[in-house]
């Protein structure tokens, strides 16, 4: 029992991190709490050592990442085969790993000791974080959910910055914010100068973010214009491959692609257009000759402009090999031939591939929907007349990198078309949307995102939302959008010139603070 005036007990500190951490991926404009969420942690710091500082981060780690990936209890449960109960494990399994992360952070702060309230240790602290960030999104094919950047997706004045140094600079911005903020309290002489520090950072993101937009606007006046238009279906997943709806499914998306067709062509009879299905939109082998296939095509034709769809598709093994399935994207074109496709090149491990080599078939026998998917090869955009666009499927536009090759590709426009129906009415569809945002500011991209049950949308290149969907709502709308061929200085050096500087950054601060620490021994 905590008596009045004394300090509570540390692992306070721990979980009040780890929850107000996960406030920030709730569908709530919670953005601006981010700078403060570290501080409880870091407060619970103070005077430990690193093994014990990583104790205390690893409990900051299970609370917000057992809080932030719990939708995943019911969507293995109830698809994965598993039911609720085997379930959970699983999660927790991952919550384990993941809270590793956080936890080398703290460990690394408390190796830092009093030197964190020296401007150094404060640059060093977050440039640790940044790293640990970007090796979490590639360690064991990468899991790069709730970054600290994400949690500005709302503002697009704040998110301006990632146009330079993409989602993980931003979120060294957001994190060095913090750390000024605790300079600012825990060090005995000099707190202004950190808050000072800290409130010309904010002033600074927001004023360049006002410069960008506005220049962004002003860059956009000589892009060439088009029309996309997204159809969001809102078909339970239960349903999705029942073959009794088959037909129903692909009427369904009849109507709502032709009426918002026919409203395109009323007022932009002139300009190009695209129209975009989810991924797996059409629940059968699209490039099997049916019925079916070719009551799509004929939408195609009929609603004038180009149609992407997603769809399985399956590629014959050599002399009756086996054969390989993937997950794919066609573009048809107004005659509804089909111009081309891009298969998905990064897989969901243990979702659409076991990552497992020979244990494989054992796990698969009790995963019922694992799927035995192969990785494309190609990250060429779809081309046809104006369009350049870069497709990214589902699970794909969380890596930055993917997005960014597409466009150095010559992507003038991104395409994310996902199934987010898996997740269920939880908080991960709003959670993955937001992550589509970051990568039209870092691309300098429209982005067209198409979700079977939402959250759709179409966002600019500075970050705004024109149009969207919400969740489980059955919608289709357009928006004009600019086919955009400038380049962001993100896409000049990418994450691998960021995380380099970051490196740097880091090593120079903590060989400083090892000097000084040995001069003051020899004192």
């Amino acid at each position: 029992m905590v008596r009045l005036g004394t300090a509570p007990p540390r692992w306070v500190g721990s979980v009040a991190t780890g929850v107000l951490l996960y406030l920030l991926f709730l569908p709530i404009e919670a953005g601006f709490i981010a700078p403060f969420a570290p501080l409880p942690l870091l407060w619970s710091l103070r005077g430990l050592g690193w093994r014990a500082g990583a104790r205390q981060g690893y409990l900051a780690g299970l609370v917000f990442f057992g809080l932030l990936f719990w939708w995943l209890i019911p969507t293995v449960g109830r698809f994965g085969g598993f039911g609720i109960g085997p379930a959970v494990p699983v999660v927790a399994l991952l919550s384990l790993y993941m809270a590793a992360y956080l936890s080398a952070w703290a460990a690394g702060c408390a190796w830092i000791g009093p030197g964190l309230v020296t401007w150094r240790g404060v640059i060093a602290a977050a440039c640790w974080w940044t790293i640990l960030e970007w090796l979490r999104s590639w360690l064991f094919t990468g899991l790069p959910w709730g970054l600290m950047a994400y949690s500005l997706h709302w503002w697009p004045m704040m998110l301006q910055p990632a146009s330079v140094v993409g989602v993980f600079g931003l979120g060294w911005m957001v994190i060095l914010v913090s750390l000024l903020l605790f300079k600012s309290q825990a060090e005995s002489g000099g707190r202004w100068g950190a808050l000072a520090v800290a409130l010309g950072i904010v002033v600074g993101v927001a004023g360049f973010g006002s410069y960008r937009i506005g220049h962004l606007r002003t860059l956009e006046s000589s892009s060439p214009k088009a029309v996309a238009a997204v159809i969001q279906p809102s078909i339970p997943q239960d349903l999705k491959w029942d073959p009794q709806f088959q037909a129903s499914t692909v009427r369904l998306y009849r109507d709502l692609t032709l009426g918002i067709a026919s409203r395109v062509h009323a007022r932009y009879s002139s300009a190009p257009a695209l129209f975009v299905w989810p991924e797996t939109a059409t629940p059968f082998y699209f490039q099997a000759q049916g019925e079916l296939q070719q009551e799509v095509r004929g939408i195609a034709r009929e609603a004038g402009g180009l149609l992407l769809l997603g769809s399985p598709a399956f590629v014959p093994g050599p002399e009756g090999g086996r054969t390989r399935y993937r997950n794919r994207a066609y573009l048809l074109g107004q005659e509804g031939k089909v111009l081309g496709w891009y298969d998905k090149r990064h897989l969901v491990p243990f979702g659409e591939y076991v990552p497992l080599g020979p244990l494989s078939d054992m796990v698969q026998r009790y995963v019922e929907s694992v799927g035995d998917y192969t990785p494309g090869d190609s990250g060429l955009p779809l081309e046809e007349g104006p369009f350049r666009i870069g497709v990214l499927i589902c699970f794909e536009s969380i890596f930055p990198w993917l997005a960014r090759e597409e466009v150095r590709n010559g992507a003038n426009l991104l395409a994310v078309i996902t199934n987010d129906a898996w997740f269920g009415h939880t908080e991960a569809p709003y959670q993955h949307e937001a992550i589509a945002v970051l990568r039209a500011v870092e691309t300098g991209r429209w982005t067209v995102r198409a979700a079977n049950t939402g959250i759709s949308s179409i966002v600019s290149p500075w970050g705004q939302r024109y149009k969207m969907a919400l969740l489980e709502e059955r919608a289709a709308f357009y928006s004009v959008v600019s086919l955009n061929s400038f380049k962001t200085p993100f896409m000049v050096w990418g994450t691998g010139g960021v995380i380099a500087l970051v490196v740097v950054l880091m090593v120079s601060c903590l060989i400083s603070l090892l000097l000084t620490k040995g001069q003051r021994v020899k004192e």
